[in-house]
């Protein structure tokens, strides 16, 4: 129970849903004090002068006249910070961890905010964030005072298979403006791993931020354009509950060329409501690789052996995205969706693989692209592999007792521009079992040769629906039952 203010009649307190404590959590992280650490040995922490009282602030009472109330007093300022060195020689772990570990009350602090000066902090061993609300910055991407710059680097020196950033059970959390560097021998499994897992029940992950970040070989790196690393830039991890409401902003995942490689790995189906916008993916095994449905806003691919790695039933969203030199633009799993609006695909006749993208075999699958635009290369088909365009595959696999269960797959290219009909491989074989095996192709799509449109409802034939293979020159009405 509580009371009305100036009152004494109690009133119930009104249940609070899961999204309403959540936004107000978000919003007592913007609002509360801010702490500054300046973790440097040569810097000096922003401290209230000796003597200076706190700050008050004008309230009014219940009964309307003013009162002067202390304000809310802030987490105190850290004076006593140990030494962080930044020169890429001496390892930072230990001073790094012991000034996180002070911002971690059981509670957490609200606000706690750490600015890391321009240099190279070495680390050997992952820095666990837990219970933390607040933000790590740094100065920005560029070089490190060594190199006559101030950018501030966060450099691996640690075993493989560990991540450099641990953040777990925690909320409204930002990581802006660093970069990370891995190890070529010796790979971090991630340079930000978020892990929820069960027994965390505080803020089990939640509102998390990272921004104006490059994760992996930077081209100006003192070891060379191909040093540094990664596993995976970040990841989403632990047991399969909470750990979304994401925000990834103005962020570079880069390889290096590395197949081992993945610019965002989403293990779980539940990390939901994310959102990754202005990113680039760079020279990757996998640009983004979910099991949870994500929204993707004017993401860039370049080189990467596989944009987007769809698993489970996820349904990802990509708007404005381009890509170039890519090998594979999707690999979408049998029960999983991708809808690309807007933006274009290059067909590079180098790199690109006879799949453009497999959503083979089908189940529930869907495949919709709509006012995309897809390139080809100066010499057009024929300098293609195998003078071959890639395809659009899908279909159900008998083999793999794979079957169209609910309504079907559905594959869609609405208002598309340089798609050709041969483009649209159906792979497997369509039967007759319960339930039927059964799908939707429907393309409209213009290129240099005029215009492609079909439609084609794909039946088993013993059933007396539909079709068994594609006719690119018919266009099916629709049957109930179907989409």
């Amino acid at each position: 129970m509580q009371e009305d203010e100036g009152g004494d009649t109690p009133r119930r307190a009104s249940p609070v849903t899961r999204r309403q404590f959540l936004a107000g959590a978000a919003g007592a992280a913007v609002a509360a004090p801010v702490i500054l650490v300046a973790c440097s040995s040569d810097a000096e922490p922003r401290a209230r002068p000796a003597g200076t009282p706190r700050t008050t602030s004008t309230t009014s009472t219940a009964a309307g006249g003013p009162s002067t109330a202390p304000a809310a007093a802030p987490p105190p300022d850290l004076t006593d910070l140990p030494e962080v060195v930044g020169d890429g020689v001496a390892d930072d772990t230990a001073a790094l961890q012991a000034i996180l570990d002070r911002l971690r009350p059981d509670v957490g602090v609200a606000g706690a905010r750490i600015v890391l000066p321009a240099g190279v902090f070495l680390l050997s061993d992952t820095l666990e964030l837990q219970r933390f609300s607040g933000s790590i910055e740094g100065q920005g991407l560029g070089h490190p005072p060594s190199k006559g710059g101030q950018g501030t680097v966060v450099r691996w020196a640690g075993p493989p298979g560990r991540p450099m950033v641990r953040v777990r059970d925690s909320k409204a959390v930002l990581v802006s403006r660093l970069r990370f560097e891995g190890h070529d021998e010796r790979p971090p499994s991630a340079g930000i791993e978020f892990r929820g897992v069960a027994q965390d029940q505080q803020g089990t992950n939640a509102q998390l931020v990272v921004s104006d970040c490059h994760l992996g070989p930077w081209a100006w790196a003192e070891a060379g354009a191909g040093a540094g690393r990664l596993d995976a830039a970040v990841a989403f991890t632990g047991d399969d509950g909470n750990n979304d409401q994401f925000s990834i902003l103005r962020c570079t995942f880069a390889g290096g060329g590395g197949d081992g490689t993945t610019g965002v790995r989403i293990d779980n189906a539940q990390s939901v409501w994310g959102q990754l916008t202005d990113c680039l993916f760079d020279d990757l095994g996998e640009g983004l690789r979910t099991s949870a449905s994500t929204v993707l806003v004017n993401p860039q691919f370049n080189r990467c052996r596989t944009d987007l790695v769809i698993g489970s039933t996820a349904q990802v969203h990509v708007i404005d995205g381009n890509s170039e030199q890519s090998g594979r633009i999707a690999t979408v799993a049998p029960e999983a969706s991708l809808r690309w609006t807007g933006g274009y695909l290059q067909a590079h006749a180098e790199h690109m693989g006879p799949v453009l993208i497999d959503a083979f075999p089908s189940e529930s699958a869907s495949v919709v692209l709509r006012d995309v635009r897809l390139t080809w290369p100066a010499g057009g088909r024929s300098s293609l592999q195998d003078g071959r365009r890639p395809t659009i595959r899908f279909g159900p696999d008998r083999a793999t007792k794979v079957s169209a269960g609910g309504p079907g797959f559905l594959i869609r290219a609405t208002d598309c521009t340089g798609i050709y009909a041969d483009q649209f491989e159906l792979a497997g074989e369509l039967w007759a079992v319960v339930p039927a095996s059964r799908g939707s192709v429907e393309v409209t799509s213009r290129h240099r040769k005029g215009v492609v449109a079909f439609r084609n409802e794909l039946w088993n034939a013993e059933t007396g629906h539909g079709r068994t293979r594609l006719d690119l020159a018919a266009w099916d009405p629709p049957r109930p039952g179907t989409w």
